[in-house]
């Protein structure tokens, strides 16, 4: 468990491809939806299939939905599930696709037929507002201090009943499972109102047969780290493009979280996070100490030589995914 993981973006359409091709986006508008749309990336998937890895994606919701099924395609994913394939309107949500339990049961069943080895992301929706959960549930799930919270409760519910099923499956064993948060919903405490909290998610991996891989770990995580994190648990060695590094690299020298919003761009590492504009730091707050962020600490003395190496640091990840997105360099030549 990743205690410190954080999301690069703000919308479900910003995760995706951060998550599965390390590639978050720096810019104002979501590289699904961008005119660079089309240029050539690498996934977790096209890397993947160069080791004999079947590729799927499924999402319950209406095919087309926030691109996902044209960028999954473009990434290299061989077989998208969405609710076409599903093909059964009475699981229909009425609002955003099918409910998270049939859908992740729906799941569980196309893996048992998946040929192996796989790479597959399963993408839940039930837990979006107006967060309604099946009328059979109605008084299953306590009432939260949020609407979210009942049905987070629901869709932790499916998760369950899905692990129940694929643990009898004969891959279980050989399996290394990722969980994570596709960005943050409203919250009530006010450290996730903050620039540092409302991108903090969760972030797990999770190996039933590997006993060595359990306890929480405070180095900095984000989502652009989950594609090069199972690509070396998996021992692939061939180079790749990607702005995030393995979790699991115990020589891992930079540990940050990037994102960009409003055109403010922002990293943060074990103790600070730097807001910067494009041409020069905004603010500067020591979040590890100051988790309320309440003393902007930007050009003091005390933190000069922090501030320039997150700033040099921001920078040089700017001119390279500018460089590299311009120029169609998203892969290795």
């Amino acid at each position: 468990v990743f205690e410190n993981a954080y999301a690069n973006g703000k919308k479900s359409i910003e995760a995706v491809p951060s998550i599965l091709a390390s590639m978050p986006t720096l810019m104002n508008n979501p590289y699904i939806s961008s005119h660079y749309s089309s240029n050539k990336i690498n996934s977790i998937a096209s890397l993947l299939k160069e080791k004999g890895y079947t590729s799927a994606f499924y999402h319950g919701a209406t095919n087309g939905s926030m691109g996902f099924d044209a960028f999954t395609n473009a990434a290299g994913f061989e077989h998208y599930y969405g609710r076409k394939e599903y093909g059964n309107d009475q699981h229909y949500d009425g609002q955003w696709g099918i409910w998270d339990e049939e859908m992740l049961q729906y799941f569980a069943n196309g893996l048992q037929q998946t040929q192996e080895p796989f790479v597959t992301t399963f993408f839940s929706l039930t837990s979006h507002h107006p967060f309604v959960v099946p009328e059979r549930y109605n008084n299953s799930f306590e009432e939260g201090i949020l609407p979210i919270h009942k049905s987070i409760q629901y869709t932790d519910y499916a998760l369950k009943k899905f692990f129940e099923k694929v643990a009898t499956m004969p891959w279980y064993e050989n399996t290394l499972f990722v969980i994570t948060a596709d960005h943050t919903s409203s919250a009530y405490r006010d450290y996730y109102k903050n620039i540092v909290g409302r991108y903090a998610v969760p972030l797990i991996f999770f190996h039933p047969g590997n006993l060595s891989l359990k306890g929480q770990q405070q180095t900095i995580a984000n989502q652009a780290d989950i594609m090069p994190s199972v690509l070396h648990y998996v021992g692939y060695q061939q180079p790749f493009v990607a702005f995030g590094s393995s979790l699991f690299d115990k020589h891992r020298a930079d540990q940050h979280s990037i994102s960009y919003l409003n055109e403010v761009y922002q990293i943060i590492n074990d103790n600070y996070v730097l807001q910067f504009d494009g041409e020069k730091s905004l603010t500067l707050f020591h979040h590890h100490n100051d988790s309320l962020l309440t003393q902007n600490l930007l050009n003091q003395p005390e933190v000069n030589r922090v501030q320039k190496e997150l700033e040099y640091t921001l920078k040089a990840i700017i001119q390279s995914y500018n460089g590299r997105m311009i120029n169609n360099e998203m892969t290795t030549r």
